[in-house]
């Protein structure tokens, strides 16, 4: 037997040999490494836990009583972490509004036990806390959900169990990422690029305020239910109701109930809205640029399930009103990072162009006596 005929049998046996070890062990040894992988993404999710309730001890420490104790406070933090609206069985047309409620009962309730365990607390801080708490608990669920699909994938040996985990929660780990970040951006209070919405509308209220024009009246400023500045303010004949969140605390609202407010008050004043022009952070595919401004119809609201309820609620109250009322919409292409990221100069440099697009909106769409509701949509973080 030549050389040759020995090495290439030897090479047939190892190729055998390997074949049969992928039949037998293939399965498991990527079930190994999805449970590696798995372990790791807990790993970085318990520190991003640690983190933010590291980062509310630190807030809450100086304001309780020298009776209470850190462990104290960290049974009220998991207290508050725990704390938990059930979804409805089924979210459809007929159970949103409900839905909706029992989410603004949630941050009442929120609100109701941080002051009863720190009597003396400011309203800035307030909403620090309960921004922080609803980060924390975001990386909290995953971090849960993640411990649990894995326990149970190693229990029952689940192949297909353990693959299908390690890849949701590399999509839940984008998630878990920016609420990370959100944590240093609060506790920094700076707009972030969630913020373009309402700093969009005051810089408009105040570009329009300044402007040397002896027709202009004053500016009628009021706050509604603590959560939106509305503004009314005279532009080239048109009344705009100009609303945004209120600042510099963290509060992202709930439009559809102030846009509902604003209308149902107008129509008993026997006035006609024609346009409701909404502004929001969108966001940007990998192939598009950051802070490019787009134009459309209908309404923009946010991404996650909260921010779906709401649309539909402002969508079927709008049309069930007054299905003649334009409904525009500016967005701003960020990405996911950048919306909770410090708002960057590229972002902050396309409010000028979101003016623009909204005195040009107004003059061509709409004539002289309209009334025109423009909303920023978005976090109030940094804005006062």
């Amino acid at each position: 037997m030549t050389i040759i005929e020995t090495i290439y049998k030897l090479l047939s046996s190892l190729f055998i040999i390997l074949i049969l070890l992928i039949l037998f062990f293939g399965q498991n040894w990527q079930a190994f490494r999805a449970s590696r992988q798995i372990r790791r993404s807990l790993k970085d999710l318990e520190q991003w836990r640690k983190y933010g309730i590291k980062q509310l001890i630190r807030l809450i420490e100086p304001l309780t009583s020298e009776t209470v104790t850190e462990p104290d406070i960290k049974n009220f933090i998991s207290e508050l972490l725990d704390y938990f609206a059930i979804p409805l069985e089924e979210l459809n047309t007929e159970n949103y509004n409900l839905w909706s409620s029992l989410l603004i009962q949630q941050q009442h309730r929120f609100k109701e036990m941080i002051k009863s365990f720190i009597p003396k607390i400011s309203e800035p801080t307030l909403y620090i806390i309960i921004a922080l708490i609803n980060a924390t608990r975001e990386i909290d669920s995953i971090l849960k959900k993640g411990q649990h699909n894995l326990t149970i994938g190693e229990k029952t040996n689940g192949y297909w169990y353990l693959l299908q985990t390690a890849s949701e929660i590399t999509q839940a780990m984008l998630k878990a990422r920016t609420y990370r970040i959100l944590l240093d951006s609060l506790l920094l209070g700076y707009p972030i690029g969630d913020s373009i919405g309402p700093l969009s509308i005051k810089e408009l209220v105040n570009q329009i305020s300044e402007k040397k024009d002896h027709n202009q009246k004053k500016i009628n400023e009021k706050t509604l239910n603590d959560e939106y500045i509305s503004q009314e303010i005279q532009f080239e004949g048109r009344t705009l109701i100009c609303l945004r969140t209120k600042g510099p605390e963290p509060q992202v609202g709930h439009p559809s109930m102030i846009l509902r407010e604003i209308v149902e008050k107008l129509s008993k004043e026997k006035i006609k809205i024609s346009m409701i022009l909404s502004i929001d952070a969108y966001a940007k595919l990998e192939v598009e640029q950051s802070g490019t401004i787009s134009q459309g119809l209908g309404i923009v609201v946010g991404g996650d399930t909260k921010a779906n309820i709401e649309k539909f609620l402002i969508e079927e109250y709008i049309a069930l009103k007054d299905p003649s009322v334009l409904l525009e919409a500016i967005i701003c292409r960020e990405s996911v990072e950048e919306a909770v990221f410090p708002m960057t100069d590229q972002i902050k440099n396309s409010i000028p162009k979101i003016i623009r697009n909204i005195k040009n909106t107004i003059r061509n769409q709409t004539t002289e006596g309209d009334t025109i509701i423009i909303i920023g949509i978005g976090n109030s973080l940094g804005i006062s």
